[in-house]
């Protein structure tokens, strides 16, 4: 006696062309029969016209879109009326902190000289390295030179003894490598 029984491998091939048919038959917009469609040489025409104007503007979006715009010169924003904080930090390794000024101009042609700020100044040696802060130590009260006066009895440090001579009209340039308070100063940053 024989048992009747189905082929595994014909099965799984039936289901698979069942889901295949259905897949064929499904479509979201309903198609219009046959019968009410009448085919003419406008609308051929129409649709080739169509055609060629989506394939155009997809042409120029995709170069449009691939092209790379290259900007040869940046710009601040002059709407807004704030001021723009700038950070800097320049090492002038033979430039000495009190010969060195900040200057800016804005677009309106304010001019604004020696502006501080934020801005601080750090001196460096003949190695580049920050020389510690010059704070006299008590009762240390360094000669003025040429430029003692009233006014300025002790320079303690370069500044005070530059402000001495600037406030006698004397020159002080040969001061910088010489005297106590500045011989040590090279740069600034």
């Amino acid at each position: 006696r024989r048992r009747n029984v189905a082929n595994v491998g014909d099965d799984r091939e039936s289901k698979a062309q069942k889901a295949l048919e259905s897949l064929k038959r499904f479509d979201v917009y309903t198609k219009v029969d046959e019968d009410y469609v009448q085919k003419s040489q406008a609308g051929g025409a129409v649709t080739m016209v169509t055609s060629i104007i989506l394939a155009l503007l997809f042409w120029v979006e995709l170069r449009e879109f691939c092209t790379v715009d290259v900007a040869h010169s940046i710009t601040v924003d002059t709407r807004i009326k704030q001021k723009l904080a700038i950070g800097l930090n320049i090492t002038f390794p033979r430039l000495r902190c009190n010969e060195i000024s900040v200057d800016t101009v804005d677009a309106s042609g304010d001019n604004q000289v020696n502006i501080h700020g934020g801005l601080e100044k750090v001196s460096l040696n003949g190695k580049g390295l920050v020389i510690p802060d010059q704070a006299p130590k008590e009762g240390q009260c360094l000669s003025c030179m040429e430029g003692k006066d009233e006014e300025h009895k002790c320079c303690n440090t370069c500044e005070d003894l530059r402000d001495a001579y600037v406030a006698k009209d004397l020159p002080y340039a040969h001061l910088l490598d010489t005297a106590e308070q500045c011989k040590d100063i090279i740069g600034c940053r």
